[in-house]
């Protein structure tokens, strides 16, 4: 397991955008709510949804005043999250999806990585899963990789890393 910061005093802002989202917002919401990070501003901006996805986003979020339910015209998801970032205040951004899985570890683990490199960004793999998968373990076990500038911005862009 990924051993507990002590210090949670930062506030990291996680943005979920959402476009008819419905049958995921259940998991989503558990999985935040699970996070071992609780210090936690849950930005929920639904694009504009066609279903009961923000219904839903109420019944499952109200009750914590964590999750900011924010609602925009359909534009798609780039400016979804673009308008979430307008309305956090964290110093730590995370984007994740409504239909992503997380470990209860994935904010705790991102932000032990931010401090103890003194980086000002951390990210991580992913698994491209389909329903009839098992979801695998989580694994303590990472190769860090340290950037400038330059070469990060490389390495994303073109996805080396």
């Amino acid at each position: 397991m990924v051993e507990e910061i002590k210090v949670q005093s930062e506030l990291i802002s996680i943005i979920i955008p959402i476009f008819n989202g419905a049958n995921y917002i259940k998991n989503i919401v558990s999985a935040i709510k699970a996070q071992t990070y609780k210090t936690l501003e849950i930005i929920v901006v639904d694009d504009g949804s066609q279903d009961n996805t923000l219904d839903l986003c109420h019944k499952y979020m109200d009750s914590d005043k964590r999750f900011n339910i924010v609602s925009k015209v359909n534009e798609g998801v780039s400016s979804a999250r673009n308008y979430g970032l307008r309305k956090a205040t964290g110093k730590y951004i995370a984007f994740i999806d409504v239909d992503d899985y997380i470990f209860p570890e994935y904010i705790s683990f991102l932000y032990k990585l931010l401090i103890e490199g003194n980086a000002d960004m951390s990210c991580c793999g992913y698994f491209k899963m389909w329903d009839t998968e098992k979801i695998p373990r989580f694994r303590n076990e990472y190769i860090i990789k340290t950037f400038q500038t330059n070469e990060a911005i490389q390495e994303f862009l073109y996805r080396k890393s």
